[in-house]
């Protein structure tokens, strides 16, 4: 019995893999080899910048507003999904 576990794993491990090869035929374009190199940033400059304050991106009155809205929307969804009426006829018809 462990034999044919082990086989199945085996199976399915050899399932998942991919029977075509990768694409060893690359070769950059022109226009790729003819492009140059990205700058390189200081680790000091960037380091720098992210320990500057940080920017907030909208307005706190804006943002206070739509907490509240969606504060009251999740109130109004916290109620009852079904009728009381509803919920007996469902349990009725299930007895």
């Amino acid at each position: 019995m462990p034999r044919t576990g082990l086989y199945w794993v085996a199976v399915l491990a050899l399932a998942g893999c991919d029977l075509n090869p990768p694409d060893v035929d690359y070769r950059p374009s022109e226009a790729a080899r003819a492009a140059p190199f990205p700058l390189l940033l200081d680790r000091e400059n960037v380091l720098a910048a992210a320990a500057g304050p940080a920017r907030v991106a909208a307005p706190v009155a804006p943002l206070s507003a739509r907490v509240a809205a969606l504060r009251a929307r999740s109130a109004a969804l916290r109620g009852p999904v079904l009728p009381a009426a509803e919920v007996e006829r469902l349990q009725a018809a299930a007895r």
